[in-house]
């Protein structure tokens, strides 16, 4: 059995989870994408009783809209944060009064995504950055600073302006599944996997 100091440090050395969200930058076809997006993941009839799958159709129908859509189509990757900088994001951004979804969590669930977004951290790691050619690119982030006539640029604002709400809505519950969601889960399961084996007396 490995010691705790081997334990945390194989925590510590071990790879951080990611997840990537595609979005479109062609307004002409951000919205039609949209639009089959929301077929693609509604609740569907049963295929067997209609004969069709609106999904599948529309599936096929996305599948050659991003062809046709090139370079236009951005993959943006994003990493689980460590431990202690998603509890402090968290606390910079406090709950606002009366959205549901903000009492829930805790904290302003946009707010906390936008700024894990554009987070770097101590050693100048960027979380989320965009992929191209199989490379990553973190967006750029420039606090703007008056007193130095210094104009601040903010890529990830601008992003997120330029997006659908749905693509918007994706990119805040990815973030926010790799850094909350996620991690309960895989507690969850290690718990019942842990309780099945002691009650068997493997433990």
């Amino acid at each position: 059995m490995s010691t705790f100091e081997e334990k945390l440090a194989a925590k510590k050395a071990a790879k951080r989870p990611t997840a990537d969200v595609q979005v479109l930058l062609a307004e002409d076809l951000s919205n039609e994408r949209k639009r089959l997006k929301e077929i693609i993941e509604a609740p569907n009839p049963d295929p067997r009783l209609t004969g069709s799958s609106p999904a599948d159709d529309a599936q096929k129908e996305l599948d050659e809209l991003e062809a046709s859509a090139g370079d236009s189509i951005i993959t943006l990757r994003f990493t689980q944060l460590r431990g202690s900088d998603w509890s402090a994001l968290t606390s910079q951004h406090p709950p606002r009064p009366y959205v549901p979804i903000d009492e829930d969590c805790g904290y302003n669930f946009d707010a906390v995504a936008a700024h894990a977004a554009r987070f770097v951290d101590k050693s100048g790691r960027h979380y989320a950055v965009r992929i191209e050619n199989g490379e990553e690119f973190p967006l750029k982030y420039v606090a703007a600073k008056p007193s130095e006539n210094i104009a601040g640029v903010n890529e990830w604002e601008d992003l997120f302006e330029a997006l659908t709400g749905h693509e918007v809505t994706s990119i805040r519950n990815t973030i926010w599944g790799l850094n909350e969601y996620m991690p309960k889960i895989q507690l969850a399961a290690m718990g019942k996997a842990f309780g099945a084996k002691a009650r068997s007396g493997n433990v």
